[in-house]
């Protein structure tokens, strides 16, 4: 899980870009190094899921982190919030899920899922960690298909709304842009430059691009329970990018956390091919047995990255 992750492609210029494909190799009985964090959410997956629900595509994702006080945002948190060096950090990603179906199904249930197999996100989330696990709490979500809406599970507190976006991440030519319009309000855009050597390769350990992007767990709240839903998939093939964000009123939807945010740093992941979804799950109580939430396809639609 070392050597997958490095890309040779330079911009303008560069040919046809490939996904990151060894998790299309790495099956349920391989044993990759655990080492990084994606061997780790993987043991974890492993562990929780046996095998994953469902499967899909994340291409062409960006990322653009701020670094704010943590106690304007631990108070728009349920979970204790995971720091970075001394700074609470929030991130938008905007990205798009392909080839979403369920993993038994073959191209039966391929075509079946079809109509609600590609779907644009454009997500909000806070670090976060609960019981020694890392993980992302989404404090807001815009979705481009009604479907999703109108899956998710009752109850569960997430912050979703129903959007139209527009990406062009055009990493090829070096240039990413987006639009993001809510149908109750508000918009955003933003464009993003590539270094002209742009390398893609895993996060360097213990940078700022490590810690927002190698995230495999998000934490929400149903009712006043806590559950967990988990992913899994080789390390984004990422790089740095200079990125300029312009609201209109999109992220005042998402609480005033953004008022004393800083834009600290942005990156762009070409993808990855194989993405391994779970399902939402209650987390236990001290002293508690075992609990599943759901066993229905709307919780595939509680989505990261």
């Amino acid at each position: 899980m070392s050597s997958e992750t490095e890309m040779n492609h330079k911009f303008p210029g560069a040919g046809t870009t490939t996904l990151s494909s060894n998790a299309t190799s790495a099956r349920m009985g391989d044993s990759p190094c655990g080492c990084t964090l994606s061997g780790l959410a993987r043991q974890r997956f492993l562990a929780a899921e046996g095998k994953p629900a469902f499967l899909c595509e994340w291409p062409r994702a960006l990322f653009v982190h701020y670094k704010l006080d943590p106690a304007a945002l631990q108070p728009q948190v349920p979970f204790a919030l995971e720091l970075f060096e001394g700074k609470a950090i929030v991130s938008l990603a905007a990205f798009t899920m392909r080839r979403f179906r369920p993993r038994r199904s073959g191209k039966f249930g391929e075509w079946l899922f079809r109509p609600a197999a590609t779907n644009h996100f454009f997500n909000v989330r806070a670090y976060v960690h609960h019981g020694g696990e890392p993980g992302v709490y989404f404090i807001s979500q815009w979705l481009s298909h009604p479907l999703c809406l109108l899956g998710r599970l009752p109850g569960l507190q997430l912050p979703w709304h129903l959007g139209r976006m527009r990406y062009a991440h055009s990493h090829e030519v070096g240039r990413l842009t987006g639009h993001v319009l809510g149908v109750l309000g508000g918009s955003l855009n933003y464009r993003a430059v590539l270094p002209s050597d742009a390398r893609f390769a895993a996060a360097s350990p213990g940078s700022l691009a490590e810690f927002a992007t190698e995230r495999y767990t998000a934490f929400a709240l149903r009712g006043s329970r806590e559950v967990v839903f988990r992913v899994w998939h080789e390390p984004w093939p990422q790089c740095p990018v200079e990125a300029e964000v312009k609201d209109a009123g999109l992220l005042q939807q998402s609480g005033d956390w953004h008022y004393g945010a800083q834009l600290a740093a942005a990156n762009y992941a070409i993808g990855c091919r194989e993405v391994w979804m779970g399902r939402v799950r209650a987390i236990p109580r001290p002293g508690g047995p075992k609990s599943q939430l759901s066993r229905s396809v709307s919780s595939a639609f509680y989505e990261m990255p």
